[in-house]
């Protein structure tokens, strides 16, 4: 699995599959990072499919003992379609590498299992998601009218290949096949 090094206080983050004894956290960490987070019973039910990949950035020094959670990352795998459903890190381990790494565990594994298209909802407003999103390669395609309730916003749909050596154009022609 990926490291990385947490910058200020030296410590390394590992990315592994997320653990049902993971859930307190990772519903804490959901709750203080969304407006309209999910219920247990949604992470649960995501555990148990075999077709989504739930993954946890933890403290290394935590992760034999399942401690110490610092981000976490949802997606669904669906043919040949990558679906980024939520991903959230601890607010004093933003902007050291967390989110990136998550997302790129994701398209990993996604790969492996035969996924060929990565899909993502953003907040129109979420300038630093966006930012990333950008960095990894995706594209925004379309949008959709108020798609976020708590607060009413319209969220912005990107796309990126699984494969990075696909023509990064492809994202154009899709938006506009389908409007956007």
């Amino acid at each position: 699995m990926p490291h990385l090094k947490e910058p200020k206080v030296s410590r390394k983050i590992i990315i592994e599959r997320m653990r049902p004894e993971d859930l307190d956290q990772i519903l804490q960490l959901e709750k203080t990072s969304f407006t309209d987070p999910w219920p247990r019973k949604g992470f649960e039910i995501q555990l148990r499919d075999g077709s989504s990949i739930m993954l946890a950035a933890r403290l290394e020094a935590a992760a034999a003992l399942g401690g110490e959670i610092v981000g976490y990352l949802c997606a669904y795998h669906l043919l040949e379609e990558l679906q980024l459903a939520s991903v959230a890190v601890r607010e004093e381990f933003r902007r050291r590498g967390v989110a990136q790494k998550l997302i790129e565990e994701m398209i990993r594994q996604g790969r492996r299992q035969g996924a060929r298209e990565v899909w993502l909802d953003v907040r129109e407003s979420n300038n630093a998601a966006r930012r990333l999103y950008e960095k990894l390669g995706f594209q925004e395609v379309y949008r959709r009218k108020n798609y976020y309730r708590r607060p009413k916003e319209d969220a912005l749909v990107m796309f990126r290949p699984a494969d990075e050596a696909a023509r990064p154009s492809v994202a154009h022609n899709l938006g506009r096949a389908v409007g956007g």
